[in-house]
């Protein structure tokens, strides 16, 4: 992935650590696991590290993927459509088979 966005001239850090598999969700252990990931991952734009890459030191979108792999393609296509639409946010949605995987997370705008 890191070489597809260098040939893109997109700044970026990837950070991968160890194999471990966190498939509970009782208790909060894969989402309190996912949380600490994406702080560590947030921590360049906290510390300004991250606006040393940037023209005038500002993002228009930071991406998140979460913790399935992806292809370069899913990647770009939610940027895409998130850009197309006019969306403040995007995201992919996890299918297993014909019922959707994570619904336990997800809301509709009524917050249901």
């Amino acid at each position: 992935m890191g070489k597809l966005f260098d040939s893109l001239g997109t700044p970026h850090n990837i950070n991968s650590e160890g194999s471990g598999v966190k498939s509970h969700k009782e208790d909060g252990h894969r989402i309190n696991f996912l949380a600490e990931a994406r702080n560590l991952a947030m921590q360049p734009f906290y510390s300004g590290a991250a606006a040393q890459h940037m023209r005038g030191g500002a993002f228009d979108e930071v991406l998140f993927i979460n913790d399935i792999y992806h292809c370069a393609s899913d990647i770009l296509e939610v940027l895409l459509q998130k850009r197309t639409q006019g969306a403040n946010q995007a995201c992919a949605t996890d299918w297993g088979g014909r019922v959707v995987y994570d619904r336990w997370v997800i809301r509709g705008m009524s917050g249901r």
